[in-house]
């Protein structure tokens, strides 16, 4: 089923930027100023009244709101004209929510306290630009996205120059928390179309040697996610991977603490099915080219 991806509309604020609208009101200044919101991506004119601040649009935020705000460090709001909105989802099974970290520019999604992008050393938007650099998207290319998440994979592919992407995501409450996000926005691009379905049964029904590129990004290897991991599914990936076509397979560094070496493993199973395959320790991942 394709996910037709719009952006909510609204302002949203991270901790550091709710803080900056708490000083705003704090000197007592009334008028206009500029404050920076949308995760760090807009510069915004504001009208600072008595323990208000008017956003654009006339989304209205309180002093108490944003006191609140800044004692949540990691946590991320939407600012709507329905109201005041931490961006999480809560279910029987699992907690997601928008998370920014002290360290990073843009967000990721975490899952029940485990996030969906590397964040120690390095930024979630920069390490998907660098595995698209790695794996080498350029000015035409047809690229596989499995596993959406926030779409930086995919709108960085875009931005190299990909012609299309097609970006597959199972999980809807995944996709909804990148609606709100601002570093999401760019997903909404007509020649980024996203599937929401299961990725080891949709490649199934993928043409033979039908893109350039795949860039495979999984979660960590679990019983829950094993099949993204198993032989089946690598060999559906090179049947449609065209001829010289790469796939960049993220691996992380799970169990390295307990002395199992997941990248290998990984890469072995790769080349029982004909890859060529070669260790992107930077980007903690395997290229495998057909």
């Amino acid at each position: 089923m394709r996910f037709v991806f719009r952006p909510r509309s609204g302002i949203v604020l991270s901790a550091k930027e709710a803080e900056s609208l708490v000083m705003l009101c704090k000197r007592r200044e009334r008028g206009s100023a500029y404050a920076v919101v949308n995760i760090g991506l807009s510069r915004v004119e504001v009208e600072v009244l008595e323990d208000i601040i008017i956003l654009p649009a006339g989304y209205e935020i309180s002093l108490e709101e944003l006191k609140l705000m800044t004692k949540d460090e990691r946590g991320i709001y939407l600012i709507s004209r329905d109201g005041v909105f931490k961006l999480e989802i809560r279910t029987k099974e699992y907690y997601y929510k928008l998370a920014l970290f002290p360290q990073c520019k843009s967000p990721t999604v975490e899952i029940s306290g485990i996030h969906m992008h590397r964040v120690s050393g390095i930024d979630p938007w920069d390490d998907a630009r660098i595995k698209i650099s790695i794996v080498g998207v350029k000015k035409g290319h047809k690229v596989l996205d499995i596993c959406t998440g926030l779409g930086y994979t995919a709108i960085n592919a875009r931005l190299r120059g990909a012609y299309y992407v097609m970006s597959i995501e199972k999980d809807e409450n995944v996709l909804h928390l990148a609606r709100a996000n601002p570093w999401s926005r760019r997903l909404s691009d007509p020649q980024i179309e996203i599937f929401l379905e299961d990725a080891t049964e949709f490649v199934k029904t993928l043409e033979n040697n039908s893109f350039d590129i795949i860039i495979h990004d999984p979660p960590r290897l679990s019983s829950r996610t094993s099949r993204l991991y198993s032989t089946e599914f690598y060999k559906e990936l090179y049947r449609i991977l065209r001829p010289h076509g790469k796939l960049f397979h993220y691996t992380g560094e799970p169990k390295k603490h307990r002395g199992i070496n997941v990248m290998r493993s990984i890469a072995r199973r790769l080349h029982e099915v004909g890859f060529i395959v070669k260790p992107e320790r930077k980007a903690l991942g395997v290229i495998a080219i057909k």
